[in-house]
């Protein structure tokens, strides 16, 4: 069966990092593993394929995220037939799009071209990305991001001033993607490992108990982001902050974090062994990311 390295494509996933991370752990004996910033999951993936860990403790403060860990891990009907329906929307060329609300009609007035599938599609996309902007449904808000996340233009984070998220359409190159059976793919991996947390960074770490052979593994906003993650800042600030907390929790385990290698970064960590390689970003929106940069990889053992 396939087994997937990814949960979702997500904002600075370290998918493309995991060989330089494998190297640093490969003869780590790990008991407990921590990830605060969990987003797409690529390093707890990797985890659990490579190393016999006791338990994953695992943390994002966006919301419908962590809720589709969670239901994923659940394999709750509700949520899986959710996303069949929205893939079956999305594939099907046949359905009534008079029906599915006024963004149809918009695009057919404002578009100098024929009414085509791609224009379809676009249709069916927006139509679900209101669905995730509005819905107080906890499942349909879960299985709405997991689809925007597959279809969304380069896996941008954007929110306009209302804070709706409003990255368009990435185009008919990625409607090779599909949402049906994904949950199969990672039947694989032991998930009943895994507990999910729903917290600001500092209280997760607050609820945990730390002991010397337990991993935690950082992926932070970066420092001189292009993008706000969760439609939230993470400043120089949080930055501080962050490097308080992990200075606190230095001696008692191990951390191993990913950061990008500016020079405020390299000053705040200078305590820490530090490792860096060249990284190219896939995305360089509008010049407000060089697509060539540092990143650093931080440890203490």
């Amino acid at each position: 069966m396939k087994k997937e390295k990814i949960f979702l494509k997500w904002l600075g996933g370290k998918r493309k990092e995991l060989p330089i991370i494998n190297k640093v752990i490969d003869k780590l004996d790990i008991n407990n593993y921590y990830e605060p910033f969990l987003g797409g999951g690529s390093s707890l993936l990797n985890i659990l394929d490579k190393k016999n860990i006791n338990k994953a403790y695992l943390n994002d403060n966006f919301k419908s995220l962590i809720d589709a860990y969670k239901f994923s891990k659940d394999k709750n009907l509700d949520y899986l037939k959710k996303l069949n329906e929205f893939q079956i929307i999305f594939d099907n060329s046949n359905i009534d799009f008079y029906n599915l609300n006024d963004e149809y009609e918009k695009l057919k007035l404002n578009s100098k071209r024929k009414v085509d599938t791609t224009l379809k599609k676009i249709v069916i996309y927006t139509y679900i990305r209101n669905i995730y902007n509005t819905t107080k449904d906890e499942i349909i808000k879960a299985a709405s991001l997991i689809f925007i996340r597959k279809y969304a233009f380069s896996g941008m984070f954007r929110y306009n001033k209302s804070g709706y998220f409003n990255v368009p359409y990435g185009g008919t190159g990625y409607d090779k993607n599909s949402l049906i059976n994904r949950n199969l793919y990672f039947e694989n991996y032991d998930f009943d490992k895994c507990e999910f947390f729903n917290l600001d960074y500092k209280e997760f770490f607050n609820q945990q108990y730390f002991i010397k052979n337990d991993l935690i593994f950082i992926d932070p906003p970066y420092d001189e982001s292009f993008d706000n993650y969760n439609n939230s800042t993470f400043d120089k600030q949080e930055q501080e902050n962050l490097y308080e907390n992990l200075m606190v929790l230095k001696n008692k385990c191990n951390i191993l974090a990913i950061m990008k290698g500016t020079p405020f970064i390299l000053d705040l960590y200078k305590d820490f062994d530090i490792i860096s390689y060249d990284f190219q970003y896939n995305v360089n929106f509008k010049n407000r990311n060089k697509q060539n940069f540092k990143h650093i990889l931080l440890k203490n053992f």
